[in-house]
């Protein structure tokens, strides 16, 4: 069982407290669709989390069955709790959303992992929205081309809180099936960077994974679910 009192970098623990700080990165995940912060945890966390990784029979664990690992301690913290909690109500002061209290057992982590390289698990993620007030993701093992094209991230930022209900229906819906549609439409594409947490609304940023073309990559996910 990993144990550890603080497991979020200390460069990041103004995020508990400082709510300046917290709008800041709110208002970019709003502007943007993500943020991204870089070397999220501290160091033996970050050990503990690439051991985990290390073995690929974790990959596609969700949780219970990451028990007792150093991922499933963070969802689970105070710390990372908190984190949550003050990242969604900075979001609904901005939004004008109601407040909800998010629950320690709603915070899910999982380890999506793909495989270009032995036949392993390479599908795509369908494009699709989240059931969940916010997304986190952390890539401990990646390949060695991100380049265009190369199975990264694909967001369509925020799009539920620019078109009616109506509206962001029909548009998701021509988005899922039509990459020429995607293209004209405007897509952000997210390159992940090793032990950085990128944070995205999944519930109303639009978003899909293609397979890679080389290597391997395997995400650590933690969704706060509704």
């Amino acid at each position: 069982m990993y144990n550890c009192v603080h497991m979020i970098n200390q460069k990041y623990q103004n995020l508990l407290t400082d709510d300046a700080e917290i709008k800041k990165v709110v208002t970019e995940i709003l502007n943007t669709g993500y943020v991204a912060l870089d070397s999220f945890l501290d160091d033996a966390s970050s050990e503990a989390f690439h051991t985990v990784a290390s073995d690929r029979n974790n990959g596609w664990k969700k949780g219970e069955e990451l028990k007792g690992t150093a991922l499933y301690t963070l969802a689970h913290s105070d710390e990372f709790l908190l984190l949550s909690q003050r990242l969604y109500d900075a979001r609904c002061e901005i939004t004008g959303e109601p407040k909800v209290q998010l629950l320690k057992e709603k915070q899910v982590v999982g380890l999506p992992y793909k495989d270009a390289t032995h036949n392993g698990p390479n599908e795509e993620t369908a494009y699709h929205f989240d059931g969940a007030h916010i997304n986190y993701l952390l890539p401990l093992i990646l390949p060695a081309d991100q380049s265009d094209g190369s199975g990264n991230l694909v967001a369509f930022p925020n799009m539920r809180l620019k078109y009616p209900s109506l509206v962001s229906k029909v548009i998701a819906r021509m988005l899922r099936h039509s990459a020429m549609f995607r293209r004209w439409y405007g897509e952000t594409e997210v390159v992940y960077r090793t032990d950085t947490m990128f944070i995205i609304f999944a519930d109303i940023t639009f978003h899909g994974v293609n397979p890679i073309s080389n290597g391997e990559r395997m995400v650590v996910t933690i969704n706060s679910h509704w």
